[in-house]
């Protein structure tokens, strides 16, 4: 376990989740570097469960960015779950929820990977 965030496992899928309410410049870094090593391994199915999260940085979004575009080089899927509302507004803001799927619960996650994979969050503002 790092010191930002818990990894576990669940149904051959790594969640990922993150352990403060902020997260800013200095986080993202260290975060950035101990995910590049983790997804250098033989995982393809990444989880990031970003409950616990009531603010991200700029540095922080663009380190999601660069850590989803990571996963993808290696051929391997990334989604995002349980966001809070200030979060999720940022993803829409920003139109990052155009190129993750985010789910509202971790289990809705774990399933998007399987076969009967369920349908990402819609947004609540229909759009």
């Amino acid at each position: 376990m790092t010191e930002y965030f818990t990894i576990g496992k669940k149904d051959g899928v790594v969640v990922l989740k993150f352990l403060f309410s902020e997260l800013s410049l200095k986080e993202a870094d260290d975060i950035k570097q101990e995910l590049y090593e983790l997804i250098s391994g033989h995982d393809r199915k990444f989880i990031i469960n970003m409950e616990r999260c009531a603010f991200l940085s700029s540095s922080v979004l663009g380190m999601i960015v660069q850590v989803a575009a990571k996963v993808h080089e290696k051929s391997g899927r990334i989604v995002l779950c349980s966001m809070s509302e200030a979060v999720r507004a940022l993803f829409k803001i920003t139109r990052l929820e155009k190129i993750f799927d985010i789910y509202a619960a971790e289990e809705e996650a774990v399933k998007s990977f399987s076969k009967d994979r369920p349908e990402p969050e819609e947004d609540k503002d229909g759009d």
